[in-house]
């Protein structure tokens, strides 16, 4: 029986990781991309939100830090559980409860009548954020084929990046047409919508087939690959190359939750933790405190989120390059350029002289800083095996998220009342440098055309090539 259950996986494996993009992958896309625009959506908010409470409720520093990072203490005390219940329950019924959990609070939000009420909204709706999450990487990663799952995971990335214009440019919409005790509350009534969304989706998105396997759907598992290959000659009007069972399969069935923090995956667990830290910062303080910082420097309220939306839109076409990259030299070198790139630009954010500097700046660190995501979260699916990897990707986004997403954050208004801008940058800029960046650079394992399933197949560090 048990050798019958890994011959399934492998097969799976192998059938999964020959087929090429098809119809089917777009049909894919479409299905997930809903989930980041109503993420994207969910935490962009917060940042005009608190630009136009100040003015409206005279909130303290604490209660403004408290505000911010409400959501983000959600996800991280949500991020685990759901980790768990991911692997047991399937990929498929997390996510759609997952959503819908999160607009429901979020919408409530919008009739909370202090502060302190918003903020306790904020947290419940990221517990369900929580949910979701990691879960479109995960599906893309177990869907598509390593050649070019990166490049397909930069484009619906990209897509959620540039998602983060919505936010702000709904606040102006919004602020120009309704007092601003009003447009703030629609701005999160809005956001029950994506309800209608969450049912459609339960009609039509699969579950993984790797899932379905590991979990011994045979049938189930079997019947839906066979559709996905059926429309893929279909739409390629080619034949399918033959499959290749992966046999590290075999190795990884008797795997524990626990062995993420053991060889082979300890040093992986490690450097994926610290480099998905590293780089949030530079997400939460542009995308929560941008608007604030820049009011605070004399800036306009409109200004401030019309500048914060072009860094979104450089960010979304930073994630597509990214992703096109990642499958073309591969998943470390570029994390490590677009970090050093966007280090550049941090300090010019810092110490520019002249709104063109700051502007120039503010576009490479869009372009690089917010453009890292999609290789770094695929980067971290591609490290673990699927019996572990809904556990393994939460746990990273519940350590970098309370690392980077609720203590720092949280520390940010006080860090400006000590230095300003500047050092809220340079902090920024510092982090980005010591965990992101020398950590993939120096320890990181290449997962370029690997077996999503076949994690322990090669070296575990390789040099970073040039470009």
């Amino acid at each position: 029986m048990e050798r019958a259950h890994q011959n399934l996986m492998e097969d799976i494996a192998g059938r999964l990781d020959r087929l090429p993009l098809s119809s089917f992958s777009y049909k894919l896309l479409i299905m997930m991309a809903p989930a980041w625009v109503i993420e994207a959506y969910d935490i962009g908010i917060v940042g005009p939100t608190i630009a136009v409470l100040k003015d409206l409720w005279k909130p303290t520093a604490a209660q403004i830090a408290t505000l911010a990072i409400a959501s983000t203490i959600g996800v991280v005390v949500g991020l685990i559980p759901s980790g768990m219940l991911v692997d047991r329950f399937g990929r498929r019924r997390v996510l759609l409860y997952g959503i819908a959990w999160f607009s429901i609070f979020t919408g409530l939000g919008g009739l909370a009548p202090n502060i302190d009420v918003l903020t306790v909204c904020r947290f419940l709706a990221g517990l369900g954020m929580g949910a979701v999450f990691p879960l479109p990487y995960v599906y893309l990663a177990e869907f598509l084929a390593p050649t070019s799952r990166a490049k397909f995971v930069g484009y619906l990335n990209g897509l959620l990046t540039a998602d983060y214009m919505v936010p702000p440019l709904t606040a102006i919409y919004l602020l120009g047409h309704y007092e601003h005790a009003i447009a703030w509350r629609l701005l999160f009534l809005i956001a029950f919508i994506p309800l209608v969304y969450s049912v459609i989706l339960w009609f039509v998105l699969p579950e993984s087939p790797r899932w379905l396997a590991s979990h011994g759907y045979r049938e189930d598992a079997l019947a839906l690959v066979k559709r996905v290959e059926d429309e893929t000659v279909r739409s390629t009007k080619q034949p399918l190359a033959p499959a290749v069972p992966a046999p590290a399969v075999a190795a990884d069935a008797g795997l524990r939750r626990g062995d993420i923090f053991r060889p082979p995956f300890l040093r992986r667990t490690v450097v994926v933790w610290l480099a998905f830290f590293g780089s949030l910062p530079m997400f939460y303080v542009l995308v929560t405190y941008a608007p604030t910082l820049m009011v605070a420097q004399g800036f306009k309220l409109t200004n401030s989120l019309q500048f914060v939306a072009l860094l979104q839109l450089a960010g979304g076409i930073g994630g597509v390059v990214q992703g096109f990259l990642g499958d073309r030299i591969g998943r470390r070198p570029v994390i490590v350029w677009y970090a050093a790139i966007a280090f550049l630009g941090l300090l010019g954010l810092a110490y520019g002289s002249s709104v063109a500097v700051v502007l120039a700046a503010g576009i490479v660190v869009g372009f690089c800083g917010l453009g890292i995501y999609p290789v770094v979260k695929i980067y971290i699916a591609e490290q673990y095996p699927t019996i572990i990897r809904g556990f393994a990707t939460g746990s990273a986004e519940s350590f970098a998220r309370l690392m980077g997403g609720v203590l720092f954050v949280y520390t940010v208004p006080f860090i400006a009342q000590a230095g300003g801008t500047r050092l809220v940058t340079l902090v920024v800029a510092l982090l980005l440098l010591l965990a992101t960046l020398f950590p993939v650079a120096l320890f990181g394992r290449e997962t370029k055309g690997r077996s999503i399933d076949g994690v322990g197949e090669g070296p575990e560090v390789i040099p970073v090539p040039a470009v």
